[in-house]
């Protein structure tokens, strides 16, 4: 990354930020280890934040940026009520990172 600070914390925000940048802009592609397209997300021009499931859900996927840190298990939730899908997504520059299914569960259960 081309701003890799001293404080890790900081990082992860922007690298965050620049992930919801590009959903917006340009979308996201995601690729395997040998670099090979998997899919590609976006562009999306709903983008919220909040930590709820939202009361209101357009045909177009929706992607939201939780309030709260530290869940553990996603940064970033993409709601597609035409495709009838839910992506819990982790956004992250680490070789490891924890994944605490609960939260998802949480989240999942809250819209339910």
């Amino acid at each position: 990354m081309f701003w890799r600070h001293s404080n890790s914390t900081f990082d992860c925000w922007m690298l965050e930020m620049l992930f919801f940048s590009w959903l917006r802009e340009r979308g996201a592609t995601l690729v395997n280890k040998n670099a090979e397209v998997v899919d590609v997300w976006g562009p999306c021009s709903h983008v919220q934040v909040g930590d709820g499931v939202p009361t209101y859900l357009p045909d177009e996927a929706i992607w939201i940026k939780p309030r709260l840190w530290g869940q553990g298990s996603y940064d970033a939730i993409m709601v597609s009520k035409g495709e009838h899908c839910v992506r819990l997504v982790q956004v992250t520059s680490a070789k490891d990172h924890d994944f605490k299914v609960d939260y998802c569960y949480d989240w999942m259960k809250e819209g339910t």
